[in-house]
Formats: C-alpha cells, structure tokens, sequence
C-alpha cells in the first residue's frame, strides 16, 4: 500500500499506524518495514532533488549530529519500550553521550521549537528546507534559541537524560512534511557523497 494513501495531512508513522491499523501493534516487523520502506522510497527524490542544489544541500540534515559517526544503541523501528515492556514504534533513533556532549546541526536552518515535553524531556527542532525538519530529544541545555538561524555543525545543544530516559542519549529524528523516516538510512545512502560537500564547504571556508 502507497503510504501517501495511509498519511493524512499533519500525521506521522505512530498517527498513521494508530488511525489505519487499529491493531498496529500486532503488525510483525516484515511488515512494519513495508510501510517504512513506502515512507522512504516515496521521500528520497526529495533529498535527491535538493542535493543537486548546492544552495540547499547545506541546509540538508546529512551531517552526524554528535559530529562523528557512532553507533546507535537504539534503531528506527518497533522495540520493545524499555518503561512499559510493549511493543511500540520507535520514530527515530539514539545514540548514546556523555552528560554535556555537543550535539550539533546536521544542517543549515531555523531553530523552529525549543521546549519541555512529558516524555522527550527538553527537546529542540530545526526547520531546515521543503518540510524538512530534525528533531533532538533528552537534552541536557539548549545553546539556540527558537528563530535562531544555525549553519551545519553549529553547536545547538548538550547531550543529557531529561524526561523518560534510562540514561545519557541523544533521541534524532529525522521527518519530511511530518513523516518520520529513519536517520540512519538518510546518513547512510549520502555519507559518500557527504563527505565531497563538507570537504567542498571546509575549501570555501578557507577561502573566505
């Protein structure tokens, strides 16, 4: 099935699974990743088209938000929630920190909301370009303010373990026109052709 079909305006994967699938949670992973497959087939012309305009590509979240390449400890998908023992879609991904790790933006774009959640704790989301927004959840501090403007690696938060967290970690999420897709696929599919836009934007910077 077409996941623009399942997706209303506004709703996200939870919202969509929840609405069309009464007994989501039931859905094995197979075919959990078929829908996630839809979301992500469906969205990649969109960064493919952004990519080839070297005005947008620096405001696409392709950079590493911890700047480097680390491991997650917790992926994109159904687990089980480590508070309830249900199985329940997990919407982003987490890597794990150090109280008062840097965090940084994957991107260029405005700070669009700085604030406290039941459950994310104190978070923060970047608009960055055509519905493209970053999310980053636990933090520790904020360093931007909402309507700030960030290029990508600007430092725009300290790692921490607020809301419901079992401890230090960094919950990213990545969403075009509000459906989340998975970080790590993004990360993945253009790390090569990442590394020739940073190493492009390092040459400009000294030229400067």
């Amino acid at each position: 099935t077409k996941i623009s079909g399942l997706l209303g305006e506004g709703q996200n994967l939870l919202d969509s699974l929840i609405y069309h699938f009464p007994n989501w949670d039931t859905l094995n992973a197979a075919e959990i990743r078929t829908i996630v497959d839809s979301i992500y087939l469906e969205s990649e012309p969109i960064f493919d088209s952004l990519f080839q305009n070297t005005l947008k590509t620096t405001k696409l979240p392709l950079g590493h938000p911890m700047g480097f390449m680390i491991k997650a400890s917790a992926t994109y998908g159904m687990r089980l929630d480590p508070f309830t023992g249900r199985k329940l879609p997990h919407l982003g991904v987490d890597f794990p920190c150090f109280i008062g790790d840097t965090i940084y933006a994957p991107g260029a774009g405005a700070i669009s909301a700085v604030g406290r959640d039941r459950g994310f704790g104190l978070i923060m989301k970047i608009n960055h370009t055509n519905g493209i927004e970053s999310t980053y959840a636990h933090l520790g501090a904020a360093l931007k303010n909402k309507g700030q403007q960030v290029n990508r690696m600007t430092p725009i938060a300290l790692c921490g373990k607020s809301g419901r967290s079992t401890g230090p970690h960094l919950h990213y999420e990545i969403a075009v026109d509000d459906t989340n897709l998975d970080p790590l696929r993004i990360l993945e599919l253009y790390d090569a052709d990442m590394r020739v836009v940073l190493i492009t934007e390092r040459e400009d910077d000294h030229h400067e």
